[in-house]
């Protein structure tokens, strides 16, 4: 027998040497047995791994079974558990009775692209420490099958295995599958014969007795355009499914013919209480048409949706009524509409139920769109009667385009979509989104951007439903792309990157041409620029910065209040005309004579944050103190703090302040408590002065010692406050597409909300200091732009919080493409083929790790290290072990190079982590054990490190794969038809790992 099996094993192998010069893939089938592999375990290898693939969506139970111990988890390619925690069978003298552990195994992906995501590994280790507790654990796919077709039923009794029902369709149209009144723990989850991710509509009748829990019925429902098998899997913490399926037939829809459905009050049948689901089919073919329709219910409110079928999905979406819907045209073929009236009857009294039938219009016309230049403006003019138009225009090359929406009189109509995406693009057979939309701006109307690419697209406008025409201006303007070079960033000084060293693109954001612009928004500016295949090094900076913006910042101002405050006396001198800049004349901060508290007050109705000093006689002691008016804490003037940085008396020597000319300043932020001052007399008491009711931020200069000597100040100049509010957007893309057909997907948006700047001594403000590029995307053009929905001034003239104005002057911006200089980044090939396959242990001593190669980094002060690693195994569970000398790591990151595309670059970015993934190893001289499962062609593992003394760092590395079992899924296991496949590059090992697996599991080691 065992010479047999060996047989079987070789003619497998050499059978599949031959396959691989005929074939791409290769098939192997058994009649009996389900899929099955063994993980082994000893005690130099207390760990076994399998690892699973699904060419196909697949839903099964990964059965274990053994006689010993053992713990078991269902792993994704980053060693997290799936699904649910870890199982375990503890040390007893009957380990085996606690057999078969069961755990549930999804796999939904649909994609070819995606195989990456169909790779999952299941983990068995031993949890004694005795040594003949160690063994092996048979893992097998299981799944119990139920058929189910039209006009039939079935019962499902839930166990521990993965039910799947089968539902044989035969036709296309809208199957309904009605439930018992169960309760579901997840989303049904139903897959077409070719794949497709299926998604129902989930409802239930109204109950059986007036406020009662039971339903009638509960069922679901979706769309079917293929026909052949459907795969449905149902989770439910019920023990009884039943099941029974009906198949609603569509009834075509013909342009321009209503069709009425429903009875008159006056059938006698009218009160019957039936329920209905009603289904139509709708043939789309010119995707630049528009469907306008009437959808008008004289009696009845049921739920309507219409499904559409793409080639990753077949969904529904919810449909409207009224006069002058528009059905959008996202695919071409059928589109099946169902009105479906679950709530059928109400109750009128307890055991009384009452009629809620349906009766309605339906009618669909044809809408041909008009064509529009860019660059045009044009008034839509829309009446009631004529409900719908659309505009077409083509895009030749790739332009950023800015559209206006501008509302004419009272009622205007409405422009279809949501958010930024009013525009959409006809893509061969579907309708699509412009790749990078942006809603700017809601004022009088819309404002909108959005970067396209070659092609023709489509805007739709839907009158709004009032008595008359409506008018809105349709304008679209294209914006000329600027380019931006990638520079190259000096690292040294981290983590505070010093960006003065690197050439800024100066531009200003254009504001509106001929538009209501109340908000501040403005058109976008966009640019180009190219990466190459060290994708994850990028970052851009924007910045606003003072110097580049001294219009703005730099406003000076006159004081409009100048009063010398004389304690002796109690009274106040007048000195407003005299402190003016120009004039001549000499203005005391103290009088003649005066005790301690004389004071020079100075006031404006502006808010400012300097005081521009020029004197004539410097004081010649240290006698003179600033304040602030605040009442807030009961008395009127509070100090500022010499000591506090945000405060600087640009007059002060080690003499003290007033002992020369130049600038007092603060910021005026901190001073929270800093308000007006308004004051109708010289208030003697409060040693505050009279502003004539004007609203007036005041400062004083006092005097401390009488025996100070009178200085003299010639002209006061103050800076008015600045202060912006900004909300400015940044987007950057990449092109996924073709050379032939670019694509523009977008990586990253970024806005800075409610940002106030203001300016402060002088220095830069930056709107924001880095972005790092991080999405895992290979050599692209990219392109990055960036608009403002709001840039407005606040100002303080005159009140507590300010008031919005119009920037009277346009804001610079300064912006730049970085990456780290050559010497802040190194890449070390290594190449794992030639390694002998690694013992699998959870024991590894860090300490004492091997390793095969060795190198010396020298680190000007931080460096990128990137470890390109080519595998031995594709899939592979792979294990490196990683030590430093002389370095500390402060993050350690996986990186997986992600193919992006049009269809699968939503999934990347929400379910993939853009292929980056952080690991929790740092410290100085790290040592640590990193795995992962491979499941790319090429993986990186990042190190950012830092020196640790003045010698060069050393990094050592051994890698190793384990050579476990690859068992691959072509379809859901039925029990006993089932098929394994492997793929032919690497197929010769594939197979004979299949075989060796059939073997070990009819004569277990």
């Amino acid at each position: 027998m065992k010479n047999k099996i060996l047989k079987f094993i070789g003619i497998v192998v050499i059978t599949t040497f031959i396959l691989s010069y005929l074939s791409s893939t290769a098939f192997v089938s058994a009649a009996e047995d389900p899929p099955s592999f063994v993980l082994e375990t000893s005690a130099t290898k207390n760990i076994g791994m399998g690892i699973l693939q699904t060419e196909r969506p697949v839903a099964s139970t990964l059965q274990v079974n053994s006689n010993v111990s053992g713990g078991f988890a269902y792993l994704d390619f980053m060693g997290d558990v799936i699904d649910s925690e870890e199982e375990f069978v503890y040390e007893t003298e009957n380990s085996d009775l606690h057999y078969p552990v069961n755990l549930r195994y999804e796999n939904f992906w649909n994609q070819e692209k995606l195989r990456e995501f169909q790779t999952q590994y299941i983990k068995a280790y031993n949890v004694s420490d005795q040594i003949d507790q160690f063994g092996n654990y048979s893992v097998s796919l299981l799944t119990e099958q139920y058929e189910l077709s039209v006009d039939s039923s079935c019962e499902i009794l839930v166990s521990n295995l993965t039910s799947e029902v089968l539902l044989d369709a035969k036709s296309a149209g809208i199957y309904q599958i009605w439930l018992n009144n169960i309760t579901l723990t997840d989303d049904i989850v139903i897959l077409s014969p070719s794949d497709q991710r299926v998604y129902p509509i989930n409802n239930e009748l109204p109950p059986v007795i007036d406020g009662g829990l039971d339903s009638l019925g509960k069922y679901f429902y979706f769309a079917v355009y293929e026909k052949g098998t459907y795969k449905i899997y149902i989770e439910t913490s019920d023990p009884l499914i039943k099941l029974r399926a009906e198949l609603h037939k569509p009834q075509p829809i013909k342009f321009d013919e209503a069709i009425y459905s429903g009875k008159d009050p006056s059938d006698p049948t009218f009160f019957d209480t039936i329920y209905t689901m009603d289904v139509y089919q709708l043939d789309i073919g010119d995707l630049e048409i528009v469907n306008r329709y009437l959808l008008d219910f004289e009696f009845g409110s049921p739920d309507m949706y219409y499904f559409i079928e793409d080639s990753l999905y077949i969904y529904p979406l919810i449909l409207s009524d009224g006069i002058n819907q528009v059905l959008p045209s996202i695919t071409t073929g059928k589109i099946y509409i169902v009105i479906d009236n679950p709530n059928y009857f109400y109750w009128a009294d307890p055991g009384i139920d009452v009629a809620d039938s349906l009766k309605y219009t339906l009618k669909f016309e044809q809408i041909e769109p008009l064509e529009h230049v860019i660059g045009d403006n044009e008034t839509i003019n829309l009446a009631k009667s004529v409900g719908i138009t659309a505009r077409t225009f083509e895009i030749v090359n790739t332009s950023l385009i800015s559209f206006h929406f501008e509302e004419l009189g009272a009622n205007s109509p409405n422009v279809l979509g949501s958010g930024g995406f009013l525009i959409k693009k006809i893509d061969e057979d579907e309708v699509r989104y412009a790749s990078m939309s942006s809603l700017i701006s809601l004022i009088n109307g819309t404002f909108a951007s959005a970067l396209l690419e070659p092609g023709k697209y489509r805007v739709i406008f839907q009158h709004s439903g009032s008595m008359g025409p409506e008018y809105l201006h349709f304008y679209s303007k294209k914006i000329d792309f600027k380019t931006l070079n990638v520079e190259d960033m000096d690292l040294s000084g981290f983590p505070s990157y010093d960006f003065t060293g690197l050439n800024f693109e100066d531009v200003i954001l254009p504001t509106w041409e001929d538009y209501p612009n109340a908000d501040g928004a403005t058109y976008p500016i966009g640019f180009n620029m190219s990466i190459d295949e060290k994708f994850w090094d990028y970052g851009y900076n924007i910045s606003i910065h003072a110097n580049k913006n001294p219009d703005l910042f730099d406003d000076y101002i006159t004081p409009d209040l100048a009063v010398l405050w004389d304690d002796t006396g109690n009274d106040f001198t007048d000195y407003t005309d005299a402190i003016q800049p120009g004039n001549a004349s000499k203005v005391p901060v103290k009088t003649d004579g005066g005790l301690d508290g004389d004071a020079l007050i100075i006031g404006s109705y502006d808010k400012f944050d300097q005081v521009v000093i020029q004197l004539a006689d410097p004081s010649d002691m240290d006698a003179f103190e600033w304040e602030y008016y605040d009442a807030s804490g009961g008395l009127p003037w509070a100090k500022f703090d010499p000591i506090d940085h945000n405060f600087i008396d640009g007059t002060q020597t080690s003499s003290g302040s007033l002992n020369k000319s130049g600038t007092i300043s603060w910021n005026t932020d901190t001073l929270t408590d800093w308000e007006y001052f308004s004051e109708n007399n010289d208030d003697d008491g409060d040693e505050t002065p009279d502003t004539d009711d004007e609203n007036y931020y005041l400062i004083r200069v006092w005097c401390n010692d009488s025996s100070a000597s009178i200085a003299n100040i010639t002209s006061v100049t103050l800076r008015k406050f600045v202060k912006i509010n900004l909300y400015v957007v940044s987007q950057l893309a990449f092109d996924i597409g073709t050379p032939e057909k670019p694509f523009y997907y977008r990586a990253s948006e970024y806005s800075v909300q409610n940002l106030n700047l203001a300016e402060s001594d002088g220095q830069a403000s930056y709107l924001d200091t880095s972005h790092t590029i991080d999405k895992n995307y290979f050599a692209n053009e990219s392109i990055l732009y960036l608009y403002a929905r709001r840039l407005r001034q606040i100002d303080y003239n005159g009140s507590k919080n300010g008031v919005y104005v119009p920037l009277k002057k346009p804001l610079t911006f300064s912006v730049c493409a970085f990456q780290p200089e050559d010497n802040y980044k190194r890449i070390i090939d290594y190449n794992i083929s030639t390694n002998n396959a690694t013992t699998h242990s959870n024991q590894l001593n860090l300490s004492t790790l091997e390793s095969d190669m060795q190198e010396s980094i020298n680190i000007p002060d931080q460096l990128t290290l990137y470890l390109n690693i080519t595998p031995r195994n594709m899939y592979d569970w792979t294990q490196f072990n990683v030590q430093f000398i002389n370095a500390s790591v402060i993050s350690t990151t996986l990186i997986f190079p992600a193919k992006y595309d049009s269809k699968t670059a939503g999934t990347y970015l929400n379910t993939y982590n853009n292929g980056q993934f952080a690991r929790p190893y740092a410290g100085v001289n790290m040592n640590a054990s990193i795995e992962f499962g491979f499941i790319t062609e090429t993986v990186y593992l990042e190190f950012v490190i830092r020196n640790t003394t003045n010698n060069a760092a050393i990094f050592k590395v051994f890698g190793g794969q384990f050579d476990y079992p690859l068992l691959t899924v072509l379809e859901a296991p039925p029990g006993t038809n089932w098929y394994l496949w492997g793929g032919i590059g690497g197929g010769v090992v594939v197979l004979v790992v299949v075989s060796v697996i059939y073997y070990k599991k009819k004569h277990p080691v």
